[in-house]
């Protein structure tokens, strides 16, 4: 008896679940793309934070940090200054 309360309960909130949705009709090709760009644009965002921490950036930039510390590398190892 329970059971049977407890599985008609589901089915309501399943129905109305289904009966409220919020939008019109989106395609899958159309959700695709927003998914795309939803994904893209938070992954640009986490490069650019990481960009501006310093964690993420060019070698030219690094070089330039190494030689202002006093510490520079040569290419081929010969006058490396570690």
């Amino acid at each position: 008896m329970a059971l049977n309360s407890t599985t008609a309960a589901l089915n309501a909130s399943i129905a109305s679940a289904h009966s409220h949705r919020l939008g019109g009709n989106v395609s899958p090709v159309g959700a695709g793309f927003i998914g795309m760009g939803v994904t893209l644009g938070v992954a640009l965002a986490l490069l650019g934070v990481a960009a501006m921490l310093g964690l993420v950036g060019s070698r030219r930039a690094a070089a330039g940090r190494r030689e202002a510390n006093g510490v520079s590398k040569n290419v081929q190892g010969v006058d490396a200054k570690l």
